[in-house]
């Protein structure tokens, strides 16, 4: 993992994000572009400002299989490399947040 990069953050999506950039499966993440590029889909685009806008990212949304009551488009995150990282070592979405949330809990208390 990159130190300095992040492994996602969770957003939410304006009702316009065409469906085919959205992720609900870890097999494979597609639609991967620089963060930039999703700012007109994501609503409160604003809280991303401290990262580096180059960034390639894309978004998940969860799989209704895993989480019935899920709406199509929340929750919603954006991910980054680190995520993918992760997703190597265990194909699983939920997996894979949980092991960035712990990741930042540390870096907090070291």
């Amino acid at each position: 993992m990159e130190k300095k990069e992040p492994c996602f953050y969770k957003i939410e999506l304006n009702n316009n994000i065409p469906r085919d950039i959205l992720n609900v499966s870890a097999k494979k993440i597609h639609s991967k572009k620089k963060l930039k590029s999703f700012k007109k889909y994501i609503k409160d685009y604003s809280n991303l400002d401290f990262l580096d806008k180059n960034l390639v990212a894309a978004i998940i949304t969860p799989d209704k299989d895993i989480i019935p009551e899920a709406e199509t488009l929340s929750p919603a995150y954006v991910v980054f490399e680190n995520y993918e990282i992760i997703l190597k070592w265990n194909r699983s979405l939920r997996f894979a947040l949980a092991v960035c949330t712990l990741k930042e809990k540390i870096k907090d208390e070291i």
